[in-house]
């Protein structure tokens, strides 16, 4: 089973019935201010990072939020703490690309890195929600624009100079997180978690005008100019940009842009979206696929990219299998792709800047916590998804309602032509699935009157798992989940 991202640290906003002087809290500045220290000398074997990377997941695994009193922290001090972060970030992204082909020992190096890494972006998320809660009492998702702001929730690497969105350039990749509870999905197929679900291609045309090329699970692949990608309001982006040759970059962004312009406006329909995840095939495209053509392309067939691509856990085969992925018992063991976390870590590309929304920080997290439990129930304990028999008419209505002229455009924007019933059942029961274990979280969190931590939301969730199992033995239909999703019989 994989190893799961477990942060113990919760960052409140409500009242405590005392409140501590700094010097008194647990020393999160501290640990972050020493781990800064330590990624300033490099490692020097696999061997190393097995033990110091683990030990600083183990810190971010103490952290308690009755030790953690962020109201009696300094705004100043917070930022410095997330500024820190970041740089630690930097520097251990540095660090993974020079592990070079992760295998072996150093897969396991490789994963734990990213473990670490993804555990400091959580702590930025609960940092960044506090300050901007200190100012705003109802924080509004519509008031942040991506790629717009100021720190600590839009934040540059010192090495570019990058104001907003409008400085982006041909050839930049935008790795992003929806909304959607397959985005949380996606985001978690892999053998190791990541927190990205989307891929994007940027293009600057002759004009200096800025566009975008990506493919949708709903309606494929489409150009567009980038206030569409701007429209999306996305919980999160880092950007990327390609450190080698910038008239390679502009010319893989052009490649795939003028590729899929030309396919929707010659032959009237968009280029097919690639369940199978096959990033060698261009005939259908999934979303990192759109950048791997690119570069491919532009660069002769050289680039190869990721380094470091996704591998999955075969504990999940069943579930892969109904989204429609490539693989099968016989080659899970050996099937990668191209997962859209990895771009963060090939030594291709360096990251210019990171942008969230402080006011989607809450159900991101929540959804991330839903999608990692439903990944390990399946894993672990045999779970897979039942949907009703309402769902699958469901399914199957919409799957002959694409073919209705008078009707399709509409409906293919959530049932694309070439998504099988199987795999229609599959996302309706899904998101109905993760709404109820996610509303759990929801009530719990207003119990308490302060966000939840990761271990807290994983506990929640599987006391709710037990008792909602005992429903369903005794009264299927009252059952909240388990009559969608249980275990084998």
């Amino acid at each position: 089973m994989k190893k799961l991202i477990i942060i113990v640290l919760v960052i409140t906003s409500a009242c405590q019935p005392t409140r501590k002087p700094a010097s008194e809290s647990s020393d999160l500045k501290g640990l972050i201010e020493q781990f800064s220290r330590r990624v300033q000398t490099p490692l020097t074997s696999v061997k190393e990072c097995l033990e110091v990377v683990p030990y600083y997941y183990q810190k971010l695994f103490s952290l308690d939020w009755e030790e953690v009193d962020l109201e009696s922290f300094h705004e100043r001090d917070l930022e410095r703490i997330v500024g820190l972060s970041f740089e630690i970030r930097l520097a251990m992204k540095e660090q993974a690309t020079t592990i070079g082909q992760a295998q072996g020992d150093a897969y396991e190096c490789f994963k734990e890195t990213r473990n670490v890494y993804r555990g400091l972006r959580y702590l930025e998320d609960y940092l960044v929600e506090h300050l901007e809660g200190r100012t705003n009492e109802k924080l509004d998702s519509a008031g942040y624009v991506t790629f717009e702001g100021k720190a600590p929730y839009f934040i540059t690497n010192p090495k570019f100079t990058f104001r907003d969105w409008k400085d982006l350039k041909s050839g930049d990749v935008i790795i992003s997180r929806g909304n959607a509870y397959t985005s949380a999905a996606i985001a978690r197929i892999g053998d190791i978690d990541a927190q990205f679900s989307h891929l994007t291609m940027v293009y600057k045309d002759d004009q200096g005008e800025l566009h975008t090329t990506e493919a949708h699970i709903e309606i494929g692949s489409v150009s567009k100019e980038f206030q569409a990608h701007l429209d999306e309001r996305n919980a999160r982006s880092v950007l990327l940009r390609f450190n080698g040759d910038e008239d390679l970059a502009h010319r893989a962004a052009k490649h795939i842009f003028e590729r899929v312009k030309n396919h929707s406006t010659n032959r009237r329909k968009n280029i097919q979206y690639d369940f199978g995840m096959n990033y060698k095939d261009h005939e259908d495209l999934f979303c990192s696929e759109v950048v791997y053509e690119g570069y491919e392309v532009a660069s002769g067939g050289t680039l190869d990219i990721p380094l470091n691509k996704t591998k999955f856990n075969p504990g999940l085969l069943k579930f892969l299998e109904q989204i429609g992925i490539d693989v099968d018992k016989d080659n899970i063991d050996t099937f990668l792709t191209f997962g859209p976390g990895d771009t963060e870590f090939d030594p291709n590309f360096e990251i210019v800047a990171e942008w969230r929304n402080p006011a989607k920080m809450t159900d991101t997290r929540q959804k991330d916590a839903v999608l990692t439990k439903m990944m390990e129930w399946m894993e672990s304990d045999g779970y897979y998804f039942k949907p009703s028999f309402g769902m699958s008419a469901q399914a199957i209505m919409g799957f002959a309602m694409r073919r209705v002229p008078i009707l399709s455009r509409t409906v293919r924007e959530k049932f694309p032509l070439n998504m099988k019933p199987k795999q229609l059942k599959l996302f309706v029961v899904l998101e109905e699935v993760a709404e109820v274990l996610q509303q759990e979280l929801i009530d719990q969190e207003l119990s308490l009157g302060r966000p939840m931590t990761f271990k807290e939301m994983f506990r929640a969730l599987e006391e709710f798992k037990k008792r909602d199992m005992v429903v369903y033995e005794t009264k299927k239909k009252d059952a909240k989940f388990h009559r969608l999703f249980r275990p084998i019989d």
